[in-house]
This record gives C-alpha cells, structure tokens and sequence, in this order.
C-alpha cells in the first residue's frame, strides 16, 4: 500500500525562506555612520567612517567605489621593522556581529585615486561599500576642510603621524606603486 504525502508548495517555501533568511547578512545590517572625505585640490584623497555589523554574521568589507573617482582601495597604516610608518593596502576587512571598524586619520582608511571633480567642503558624495555576504551598501560620505580630523576636531591642525592628507602636497600617491 503507497501512502501518499503532500506538502503545499506555500509551506515549502516558507520554510526555505525562513531558513534562508536566518542566516544571510543583508544591507540592512550594515550600518555606515560620520562618513567623510577631505577637500583637495589634487587627484588624490582620502576617507573615513565607522562602518557597524548589526547582523548576527560576520561580513567583510571588500571594496569600495564611486561614480566620482577612479579608484578607491583599503589602507592601513603600520610601522615596518625598521620603526617607520608605512602605508599599506589591505585586503577585505573583517566585521564580526555587533562589531563596528572605525576607518581613521593615521590608522585604516579610505585612499581615494583619481578624482574626477573636484571635492568642494560642505557637499555629499556618494560611495558604494561592497561585502561579501551584504553585497552593495550606499553611503553618503560629506567633504571636509583638508584639516578636518573627524568628529572630534577642535578646528586645530592636529595630524595624526601617518595622516595622509596633510602631506600630500610633498608626494604623490600614484606614484607609491599600488
């Protein structure tokens, strides 16, 4: 004797919606507060933010881009053996649940390459953060002074050692070969 069993398809995919969706990371869990970029009158520049995980996953942030600049890569500022600060570029960055990254002057931030308009303090850009599990998050990032140093600037040129934008008149960063 053949017993028969169905299921509705409605229950089916219930039950694979509800299994799917406790596990994946959504743009909705990433969270990108005190977004900013520095004005320059160069090609180059520079930005910051704190990015949290309000998920119950880990993510990683793996680029960066706007419709505004060429290219856009990861940096982290680390002393070498030799006791000198360098720049690096970094691969994707690590967020674990409830965790937030803090991108900042003199530690990791944002090397922004090729500007294609100039960067005027007082206006919004947009950036588009890209993650492994959230896929494409926007974010509003607002230009600053060159001298600003985030939300704790009392207005004094206070760089931090391996602050990038106040120094960029002696070099150039298209030419550090990354």
């Amino acid at each position: 004797m053949q017993t028969s069993f169905r299921i509705p398809f409605a229950a089916v995919f219930a039950l694979f919606a509800v299994s799917l969706f406790t596990t994946a990371v959504f743009a909705a869990d990433i969270a990108v507060k005190d977004g900013f970029v520095r004005e320059t009158p160069l090609k180059v520049s520079a930005g910051y933010m704190s990015i949290v995980n309000n998920g119950k996953e880990e993510d990683a942030l793996q680029s960066v881009t706007a419709p505004w600049a060429d290219k856009i890569e990861m940096h982290d500022v680390k002393i070498n053996d030799s006791g000198v600060l360098e720049m690096l570029p970094m691969g994707e960055i690590a967020l674990k649940p409830g965790e937030t990254v803090k991108l900042s002057p003199g530690g990791r931030h944002l090397m922004i390459y090729g500007l294609k308009e100039k960067l005027v303090a007082g206006e919004k850009r947009n950036v588009t953060l890209h993650f492994a599990k959230a896929g494409a998050v926007k974010a509003d990032v607002i230009v600053r002074p060159v001298t600003y140093r985030g939300e704790k600037d009392d207005g004094k040129k206070n760089a931090a050692p391996m602050d990038h934008m106040n120094h960029m008149d002696h070099m150039d960063h298209m030419q550090m070969g990354h």
